[in-house]
């Protein structure tokens, strides 16, 4: 699955307001991860579209031995890519951490699986995504 994160609508407008170009967006290599509260990304994506933190949080991650980890948030226009179709989240916040270690550039959280319907079975070891 891919995920495509790009500047907000926010970052947008100032750029074209300064006559700036606007960076395209990035597609990444994503999973689902049910057990993340937010969709995060490998730190340089956001760097690669020019983007400043808007904040930080403390995170726990299974590579962090169960120790709080403080990591930059930051603001993005942000959408789920499929074969079929595109589901655009919109503006959202995203976490920045290292996932290389998971050979993925982004985990999508619940907080867009919140805005979508998924369902996981199990015993099939399959998922559908709808949105």
């Amino acid at each position: 699955m891919q995920l495509a994160i790009g500047v907000s609508t926010r970052r947008a407008a100032a750029l074209a307001a300064a006559n700036q170009p606007l960076p395209p967006p990035l597609a990444l290599r994503a999973v689902i991860g049910t057990g993340a509260s937010g969709t995060v990304v490998l730190g340089p994506s956001c760097r690669g579209l020019g983007l400043q933190p808007s904040g930080s949080v403390n995170i726990h991650t299974p590579t962090t031995a169960g120790i709080s980890v403080a990591c930059f948030r930051y603001d993005v226009g942000l959408a789920v890519l499929d074969n079929r179709s595109n589901f655009i989240i919109g503006d959202t916040a995203v976490i920045e951490t290292d996932l290389t270690s998971t050979g993925v550039e982004a985990l999508i959280g619940c907080d867009v699986l919140a805005k979508c319907l998924f369902i996981y079975d199990g015993s099939a070891q399959t998922f559908t995504l709808s949105f």
